[in-house]
């Protein structure tokens, strides 16, 4: 169970529904909320330091409660974070008390307020048609006075929403075959074949639009898709919002890939949406993971002075407890990506790594600088403190990330002894996953040259 720490006010709150101070329930909650990380607590061992008295099976029972209220929590705040799909619950809730004239003036409210909606939302016919069938379908007389045109509507709003839904899911069904071995072209048929007949309303038209660009690849999609994007024609913050971005990212690089051309105007444009409009920050602020995924994609794209730039003018954005080292790491990124790897070792040496995975890929970096540069003294004993390193910090992380360090290792371990022994073959199919996979493609089909 993760609660974030600035949630804990809430949380506690939220259960003195349950529960009072002056409990052992509370005190516990309270005493939780000061464990960080809460994932990697040794719950028998806080028993024994704060409720050593309580029996471990009573004690575990208190916690199997908790978890309960902490759930009843988690529901209730994602619920009341959208004010829209609370009144419509308050409409249920108002006809099954038989408050029908409440009810009617609250779906008034509600459904001035979807009919008056600017933005377009997958969820605001799938309210609009909740609202509707929480009305008709109740004792509430309203569908005896208003029953043909309740139900025209009821029925409208449902149509119209499965397509948009349909229609997302299909864009899914493309994306997913083009990314994986899926075998989802029957699903696609299938699919299409129950829209023919559902009327286009706007925000179909534009995921259809979207859906070209999918199979077209074409840059005069991209940029109509990209213009709906950042004219705010998608409401902010949904996921629709979400999707309709990283689908638009994604196939602009498929597409300057093909073109073997950059737009760099177009993608300045869709990076610099991203980072306005809430896609990468939440509360103003980004990961320094997703900061060095943009620094590579930027770097694969565009001049290196332009992303050495980005870095300088982007960097406050990222959550970060050393801004020097995130843009010191940055730079020694995007300086790989164009080989200056007498750079990549400057900006390594000034980093100071403050977690554990930015410390392996910057070990990663600078190993295969110290390669390029010939440093082999200096390689060899990087090698020996990355792969301690690495041991050390096996179960930190997922077998992935793990096994993309260690075939690194190996294999730039092969390439030094090769350079005395060419009986030594190496074949990288025999050491995937291997990060920074590129390099060593091309620097082993040089060698071979």
């Amino acid at each position: 169970m993760t609660v974030r720490q600035k949630e804990w006010k809430s949380l506690k709150r939220y259960l003195l529904l349950y529960t009072t101070k002056e409990t052992e329930y509370y005190r516990l909650v309270d005493l939780l909320s000061r464990q960080t990380p809460l994932d990697s607590l040794d719950i028998e061992a806080f028993r024994l330091k704060n409720f050593e008295a309580i029996a471990s099976k009573n004690f575990y029972n208190m916690m199997s409660k908790i978890t309960e209220w902490i759930e009843d929590w988690m529901v209730a705040s994602l619920i009341n974070k959208n004010q829209r799909k609370k009144n419509i619950y308050l409409v249920k809730a108002l006809n099954n008390r038989g408050l029908y004239t409440q009810a009617d003036k609250k779906a008034e409210k509600i459904e001035k307020d979807i009919l008056e909606e600017k933005q377009l939302d997958l969820n605001t016919n799938a309210e609009y048609h909740q609202l509707l069938y929480y009305q008709y379908y109740s004792n509430n007389p309203i569908k005896y006075r208003d029953g043909e045109n309740l139900l025209k509507k009821l029925v409208s709003t449902q149509m119209q929403s499965y397509k948009e839904y349909a229609m997302t899911y299909l864009l899914e069904l493309h994306n997913r075959t083009e990314l994986s071995k899926y075998q989802l072209n029957s699903e696609i048929e299938k699919l299409k074949s129950t829209l023919t007949e559902i009327e286009d309303n706007k925000l179909s038209s534009i995921l259809a639009k979207m859906e070209d660009l999918i199979i077209e690849k074409k840059l005069t999609s991209l940029k109509e898709v990209t213009q709906i994007l950042i004219s705010n024609t998608i409401k902010n913050g949904s996921d629709l919002h979400l999707l309709f971005y990283f689908y638009t990212y994604r196939l602009s690089g498929i597409i300057w890939n093909s073109e073997n051309k950059v737009n760099e105007n177009l993608l300045k444009k869709i990076v610099s949406y991203g980072l306005e409009s809430g896609i990468y920050t939440e509360n103003g602020k980004m990961s320094d993971h997703q900061f060095y995924n943009l620094i590579i994609r930027l770097s694969l794209l565009i001049k290196h002075k332009d992303v050495k730039d980005f870095i300088y003018q982007r960097s406050h954005l990222v959550d970060t407890t050393d801004l020097n080292s995130t843009i010191y790491h940055s730079n020694a990124i995007t300086s790989f990506y164009y080989k200056k790897y007498k750079e990549v070792l400057v900006f390594t040496s000034k980093t100071n790594y403050y977690n554990e995975r930015t410390k392996l890929i910057g070990s990663a970096l600078k190993a295969i600088a110290l390669f390029e540069e010939d440093e082999e003294e200096l390689l060899y004993n990087h090698l020996n403190n990355y792969k301690r390193m690495q041991k050390r910090k096996e179960k930190s992380f997922n077998l992935t990330f793990y096994l993309n360090h260690k075939n690194l290792i190996k294999v730039i371990e092969l390439m030094l002894k090769k350079k005395y022994d060419n009986s030594i073959t190496i074949d990288l199919e025999n050491y995937l996953p291997i990060i920074y996979k590129k390099w060593f493609v091309d620097k082993l089909i040089r060698d071979t040259e």
